[in-house]
């Protein structure tokens, strides 16, 4: 389950640092910057960038249907709320597409039609 491609991606090692083990969740606006990562962190609960909510509630779908990784009922309501607020982007897509074709294993969470995606560089 670590060494899941779908559940490994890039990050700021200080970002990472800082989330630790803590649970994702919405939290009010006291963003810490990293430069263009505005994040929040506070009381075990971390909120990524909202460009990237999308993109980490479609990852923790996937964890619970392929290797049983418990969710609270509202953390799925909340990762489907993100989902919808933060469609697959070109650049996820392609990023799934590449990993299924070394794998063989698909997200079906990311295996949607293509849009703008919400963060800039998408």
């Amino acid at each position: 389950m670590i060494f899941d491609l779908h559940n490994l991606a890039p990050s700021i090692g200080q970002v990472n640092a800082l989330r630790s083990n803590d649970r994702y969740g919405d939290l009010p606006d006291n963003a810490s910057d990293f430069g263009d990562c505005p994040i929040e962190d506070a009381k075990g609960l971390f909120e990524p960038h909202d460009c990237i909510k999308g993109d980490v509630a479609r990852v923790w779908l996937y964890m619970r249907m392929q290797h049983g990784v418990q969710i609270q009922p509202a953390e799925e309501a909340m990762f489907q709320a993100w989902a919808l607020a933060d469609p697959v982007s070109p650049w996820e897509r392609q990023r799934q597409d590449r990993i299924e074709a070394e794998t063989s294993i698909g997200n079906p969470f990311v295996k949607i039609p293509n849009s703008a995606g919400s963060c800039p560089w998408e």
